[in-house]
């Protein structure tokens, strides 16, 4: 800024680093960049196994409200299995394995879904008549 009377001249630099040097700025950069790879694999690690405890604990609601009767024991025990194989994969950090245990349960309980999605179509629609269903 110049003082146009006195011809003074003042000037500021502004630096967003909040007092770092440029040097430690740079070594930020580069760090960031080199452990982009692994910051992505350990996030979608992380997600897997959210996605698969989720899993776990939707099944096991499932198993508990519907199981005794949708479910003969070998579907049941099949289920349980899937359920064992992902629960003790979860711990690791291999995602491939767990994506592949997620699969697999999703996969074993679609029947399982099925019936329970029209169980409960059902029992919604007892004691209805078609009057009550036309909106």
């Amino acid at each position: 800024a110049r003082e146009q009377s006195k011809g003074i001249e003042a000037s500021i630099e502004v630096k967003p680093s909040y007092g770092q040097s440029d040097a430690q700025i740079t070594d930020m950069l580069q760090a960031s960049q080199i452990h982009a790879d692994e910051d992505m694999n350990a996030r979608a690690l992380r997600e897997l196994q959210v996605e698969g405890n989720g899993l776990l604990d939707a099944t096991t609601a499932a198993l508990e409200e519907d199981g005794a009767t949708l479910l003969g024991p070998a579907e049941r025990n099949a289920i349980q299995n899937r359920m064992n194989t992902l629960r003790s994969l979860l711990p690791g950090d291999d995602r491939h394995l767990i994506k592949n245990a997620i699969e697999a349960l999703n996969s074993e309980t679609t029947e399982f879904a099925g019936r329970r999605m029209n169980l409960g179509v059902q029992k919604a629609l007892t004691g209805r008549n078609l009057e009550q269903l036309i909106l």
